[in-house]
């Protein structure tokens, strides 16, 4: 993951040189991993965080040409480390806390509804700010849900019953 996200980082800093070539200075980019696991979620993060973490070098040689060598960490947020509560209590916008709740709870043993009640006022949150006119699955709320009825196990019924092979003869409604 680390040289993944340098990749991302060049990629990034190659556009911003592209868009303003008297440019002297790359914009700042701060590489954030959200970890969680539908299959097993209660497995936390154990791969690498830094890309020296990845460098064939032998310990001693590291530790010496640490300071001539690329340095990348990343920012881990690792749902399968953190409890429910916990995530609660992070300094997050109502949107980016009730993403990280439905990523974590709709692909635990947790049962959402259960979960989902101490996000109501984030909920409602995200509800007030949507914009009327988008489609619903442009919306922020509208990815969260269908992301809860394709991933969730314990939505399986409902998107069997939603999914367009089930859909009657003349199609859905417009």
């Amino acid at each position: 993951m680390p040289f993944r996200l340098l990749e991302y980082a060049v990629r990034i800093w190659r556009r911003h040189l592209d868009q303003h070539p008297g440019a002297t200075r790359l914009s700042t980019v701060l590489p954030v991993v959200v970890h969680h696991n539908p299959a097993r979620p209660d497995r936390p993060w154990s791969a690498p965080t830094g890309l020296t973490d990845i460098l064939d070098l032998e310990p001693g040689t590291a530790a010496a040409m640490a300071p001539y060598l690329p340095r990348l960490e990343f920012l881990l947020e690792d749902l399968a480390a953190i409890d429910i509560n916990e995530l609660r209590a992070q300094p997050l916008t109502a949107e980016a806390r009730l993403t990280l709740v439905v990523l974590k709870s709709v692909t635990s043993s947790l049962r959402p509804d259960v979960d989902l009640d101490a996000f109501a006022d984030d909920l409602a949150a995200v509800i007030n700010r949507s914009d009327p006119h988008d489609s619903g699955e442009e919306s922020l709320f509208g990815l969260i849900m269908r992301y809860v009825l394709l991933v969730g196990t314990h939505h399986q019924k409902t998107t069997k019953r939603c999914s367009p092979a089930s859909d009657p003869p003349h199609g859905r409604p417009t």
